[in-house]
């Protein structure tokens, strides 16, 4: 919730960055295999790590879906 006129700090994710990060970490590569993951990655941009001690659970958007979404909620977005 925000004051009139207040600002939000948000960071939106692409699909596409999780597929980068796996490629350059080891222990995350191994999900490039899995048809299933790739699929619900890309698809709904779901991201469920099983690696201990990494980011677990995350959900990412389609590249350009944030701009759309805050302008359809009547927000200004800034870059």
């Amino acid at each position: 919730m925000l004051r009139p006129s207040g600002h939000a700090f948000v960071a939106f994710l692409s699909r596409y960055a999780y597929l980068r990060r796996a490629l350059l970490v080891s222990e995350e590569r191994r999900h490039l295999l899995d048809d299933g993951f790739v699929r619900r990655l890309l698809e709904e941009g779901a991201f469920h790590n099983d690696v201990p001690g990494r980011f677990t659970h995350g959900f990412y958007r389609r590249l350009g879906y944030a701009a759309e979404e805050n302008v359809s909620l009547g927000k200004r977005l800034e870059t």
